[in-house]
């Protein structure tokens, strides 16, 4: 069961997207995650988890700090992650099933929507998936309902269990940008399993735009995360890879257009299985 919904939260005191989406009794579940120098202003009937002094928006690498502080108080429960600025989508039934339930390819859920979201996901916790979440809602219709040992960002569902004991090893305060990419391969690579949804998707142009105003995204130099990305490879060589043109410049895309990366998660996973296999016969 889901005991706690952790959103990190800076500079959006009056504009709390993702909470104001959910039904009262998931509200009731979650945790305002803030810096210490903004939590008077939060007047919100919800519980809220400080962050130390020390993580502020001028610090190292604050985001990834935060989400660690959060890997920590949730390592012994089923818990949520979710960005603060998202709304939830779901999509036509017919993609998978071939039977419409819906006027439209898509539409924003309602309360009904987010509730049967949670029942899906959580069973599927239940199932001793590692991490579930939703996918991108701008992403066309492929056919599935769900994807297996795949990527998952923004939205997320953990077994905070699972891989306490990996949270150090991981090295995941290590970069400021693409925190998700590091977190994923790092779980997938020892074997852990992920499930994203096809039906259930999110929207968050604060993040997938480099027009949309950002307190955690902005002003960063491309440098900044061509070296992220390049650690990143550094530790998973074999599945993490930046693209550069003839010129050996990047090839634009990806974040916020900083450039594009091609990572092999399935690879990840199927390799950890390979490895798993191999030590239990030595």
């Amino acid at each position: 069961m889901i005991e706690k919904i952790f959103i990190p939260t800076v500079c959006r005191v009056d504009r709390q997207i993702t909470y104001n989406c959910l039904p009262k009794e998931l509200q009731s579940k979650v945790v305002f995650v803030v810096q210490e120098w903004e939590r008077d202003q939060y007047q919100y009937d919800a519980e809220y988890l400080v962050l130390p002094k020390e993580i502020t928006l001028d610090s190292k690498n604050p985001l990834s700090n935060t989400r660690r502080f959060i890997y920590e108080a949730g390592k012994n429960m089923q818990y949520c992650m979710f960005d603060d600025d998202m709304f939830f989508v779901r999509r036509n039934a017919k993609y998978w099933t071939g039977n419409s339930n819906m006027e439209k390819s898509s539409r924003k859920c309602n309360e009904d929507d987010v509730r049967e979201m949670f029942d899906v996901i959580q069973n599927w916790l239940d199932d001793d998936f590692t991490v579930c979440g939703c996918g991108l809602s701008s992403t066309p219709p492929s056919g599935k309902h769900y994807y297996d040992n795949s990527s998952v960002c923004n939205t997320y569902w953990f077994n905070g269990t699972h891989f306490a004991d990996d949270l150090d090893d991981m090295q995941l305060t290590k970069v400021r940008t693409a925190q998700d990419d590091l977190l994923l391969l790092g779980l997938l690579t020892r074997g852990y399993t992920t499930r994203r949804s096809g039906e259930f998707l999110f929207g968050n142009q604060s993040i997938a735009s480099p027009k949309e105003e950002s307190a955690i995204w902005d002003n960063l130099a491309f440098d900044r995360v061509h070296n992220d990305h390049k650690f990143i490879q550094s530790l998973y060589p074999k599945y993490f890879k930046i693209i550069y043109d003839e010129n050996g410049k990047r090839v634009p895309g990806g974040f916020r257009n900083y450039g594009k990366r091609s990572i092999r998660w399935t690879q990840a996973y199927k390799d950890s299985q390979i490895h798993s296999l191999e030590n239990h016969f030595k």
